[in-house]
Parts: structure tokens; sequence; C-alpha cells
């Protein structure tokens, strides 16, 4: 089809001044579509208005833009990748006039090593991949790692006009593709996007929040429960931990990164002892018990469950559900508790509810970590200095604690293990807390 041309007017200048914007990149395979002195003047009235040009190629001369922020030295670069023939044609040798900085194999990483030396950490922005692909291409994984071993320190993507994954290798991190921004695609594809905050210091890239976005003629911020496909598709999985217990307790063991954790929606156990499996499914904040494709057991609306496990919980001999609830107390506040459903004489019944926990239950598990042949009872419980992982027993009449883990930032609690081998405990930690051994 025909080439689509992008125009802005020139007093467009001023509401992207009053957004808040600094820096503009520049290098794209829409630079030149009002022609070189078209590029040329988009160059002079931002520099007029205060804002900086990023990824221009001027007199064959390619230096990158150096900010300082508490005292921190920041190198900025932006290259395009996207063929535009129009610049075979504008941008010859013996042209005075801007064009786009082109990445080529090597001015790229020459002009990122320059940047490195003049810089505490060098950002670059680059314009490639294929568009409405959701996942790289292997060019632009390729590119990648030549701008990582270059020097840089962030690299962030655009053009695919739909948010791709991010990567990280080592300290460094590549989103891929942010997506839209100020736009006037409305599809459903299209409209999910991201923004970054990065945080440097004199070591170099910190930290990054991704920060979920709708595109549009007016961005906004998602919801949390707007954002979880978008977050799902394209962060990292957070590395996963693991605990081998035994005897004298738990320590740390090497975790299967392949277990998937998380809180209960849907499983199958024989409550009611006939040998026909029922199926138990999270509904909600409530539990409902399937026989026969038919609801038999509701939990009661006061009950607002966070997660179920399913097992012999009391060592009876029976298979009950294990809930972690909420429930308010007499004088109204709401409490975390531990409680067990059974089928007994012929009803579903409340067969044990535990006393109002201090540190709230967020995730739990049945299973016999420690090899002793009796399902413990592993909770995932919220303390002031942040999240543990707990083994607890059963007593006869209660749950004693056997083991309890340092705090950390954990999520995501699972059993992992072949069926016929002592399970191991595996939480998802935030990898910027610094994690402990545990304790008894």
């Amino acid at each position: 089809g025909s080439r689509i041309a992008l125009f802005m007017p020139a007093t467009a200048v001023f509401p992207l001044q009053h957004a808040g914007f600094d820096l503009l990149g520049l290098a794209n395979n829409h630079s030149l579509d009002a022609g070189a002195e078209g590029l040329q003047q988009t160059a002079v009235r931002l520099r007029q208005s205060g804002l900086i040009p990023l990824g221009l190629n001027e007199n064959g001369s390619v230096a990158p833009e150096i900010r300082i922020a508490n005292n921190i030295r920041l190198a900025l670069l932006a290259f395009n990748t996207i063929p535009d023939p129009a610049a075979s044609l504008l941008c010859r040798p013996a042209s005075q006039l801007p064009c786009p900085l082109v990445w080529d194999a090597e001015g790229g990483p020459a002009a990122i090593a320059a940047a490195k030396a003049q810089a505490d950490a060098v950002i670059v922005s680059v314009h490639w991949g294929l568009e409405y692909e959701a996942r790289p291409s292997p060019t632009q994984e390729r590119l990648a790692q030549a701008m990582l071993d270059a020097g840089a320190d962030l690299v962030v993507g655009h053009h695919p006009h739909v948010a791709q994954p991010l990567a990280l290798s080592g300290d460094r991190v590549v989103a891929y593709s942010l997506g839209n921004f100020v736009f006037d695609q409305e599809t459903a594809q299209t409209r999910p996007a991201l923004a970054l905050r990065a945080f440097f210091d004199a070591a170099g890239l910190r930290a990054v929040q991704v920060l979920p976005i709708q595109a549009g003629l007016r961005p906004r911020l998602l919801a949390p429960n707007e954002a979880v496909s978008l977050l799902t598709r394209v962060l990292l999985p957070p590395p996963r931990l693991a605990f081998a217990c035994g005897e004298e307790g738990c320590a740390s063991a090497a975790a299967p990164q392949v277990a998937q954790g998380g809180r209960f929606f849907s499983g199958q156990i024989d409550l009611t002892g006939d040998g026909v499996p029922e199926t138990v499914r999270q509904e909600g904040e409530r539990v409902v018990v399937f026989q026969d494709g038919t609801a038999v057991w509701r939990s009661p609306a006061e009950w607002r469950v966070v997660d179920v496990a399913l097992g012999d919980s009391n060592d009876d001999g029976r298979y009950e559900i294990m809930l972690a609830i909420w429930r308010r107390d007499g004088a109204g506040y709401e409490r975390s508790q531990p409680y067990i459903v059974g089928y007994r004489g012929g009803a579903y019944e409340l067969l044990w509810g535990g006393r109002p926990v201090v540190d709230p239950i967020q995730e739990l598990e049945l299973g016999d970590v420690d090899g002793d042949g009796i399902e413990e009872l592993v909770v995932l419980v919220q303390a002031p200095e942040g999240t543990a992982v707990a083994v607890w027993q059963w007593q006869g009449w209660t749950f004693s604690l056997q083991w309890r883990s340092a705090p950390g930032d954990y999520t995501d609690l699972a059993l992992a293990g072949r069926s016929d081998e002592q399970p191991l405990i595996t939480v998802s930690q935030n990898p910027l807390w610094a994690s402990g051994e545990g304790q008894r």
C-alpha cells in the first residue's frame, strides 16, 4: 500500500513542553516524512523550546546527550533500525541537514562505548522490531546483546505498537517495546502499553519500575486489576526459592524454576469417602463443592476465603478442605483464621475453626514436607517485617509451629516434586530483597 506519512503542526511543540517532556527521540522511520528540511525544523523548534532532540546524525557527528542529576551522569542515545527509503535519498554524505541516527554494526557499538566513557550509565532508545508482534524477533535479541556488550545499561525499544517482554542481563535491562503512548490506534491489541521509571546511582542501573498504561489520545495509568494480563506477559518471572525440610526444620535448597504457585483455583479430592472425588472450586471469595456437576456445598458468605488446600489436614485418615479465611469478630474487626471443613454424618461441616492468628495467612498448602508420614500445613504469612514461610503440624486439637523462615518478600507458595518424592517448599521472591536462611 501507499506509505503512511505522519505530520504535526509546528505549534505541537507547546503541548509537548507543557506535558513535561525533556528529551524526544527523532530516530525512527517517519523522521523524514516532511523531508530533511522538516526534520531540521523539528530539531530547531524543539531546542528553542528547551526540549532536547535525540537520535540525530548532524554533520556526521554522533554525540550522546549527557544529563547530570544528583551528581549522576547519564548518557542518552537513540537509534533507528527500521529501513526508510527516504533516508537513502535525503541523507547523503554531502548533506548538511540532520538525519536520523541509523544503527550499524560498527558505529552503533562505538557510539555506546564512547558514551559509557563519559557517564555512570548509558540509556539507549531504539526503533526496531516487527509491528504488532508480541515477542521480540531474533534480530532484536541480537542487537540488544550488541548494545549491552558495548556498555548500555538500559535499552528501551519502540515501533511494534504493542508491548513486548522485558529481559534481564546481569544488572542491565532491555525493554524490547513499550508499545504506544500518545497515538490514535484504538484497538484492544495496541492500547495496553508500558512506561518505565529507572533508578540509577554511580554504579549504574539500580532498579526499573514498570508502569502499565492505556495508550491513546489521553494515556492513563491502568489499575492493577486492568493490567494483570499485560504484566503477566511482559514481566520477568521472579526467581523461586526452595526449602527442604526434615526433623530439625527446613533449610534452603535448589529451587525448580518450573514450579507454579499461587492461590487455589480448583481441585479434586474424595471428601465423602466413597472412592469418587468431588470437585472443589474457589469462586471469588467463596468455596464451592461439586458432586456430579452439582453444587452441594458453599462456604458461608461471612467467610472471606483467601486460599484453599486439599488433603488430610488433621491426620484422621479422611480428606478435608483447609481454608485461610477472613471473618469479622464480635467487635466487627476482620481476623485471619485457619478453618477445616469436612464431610461427616452425611453433611459438610466445620470440623475445626482456629483462633485468629497474629500474622495473617496469605497462602497455604498441605503436604508431607518433612517425610514423617503426616501432612504438614505450610503457610505464607504477612508479618510486620515482611512475608514468611511457616510449617505447622496438627497436634490432635490444633496446629503447632514447627519452623518459620526469616522474613522476605515471598509470593506464589507451592510444593514441588514428583508424587513419590518428599516435596520441596517453593516460593517466588522479590529479587531486591535480601533473604535469610530461616529460624526455628
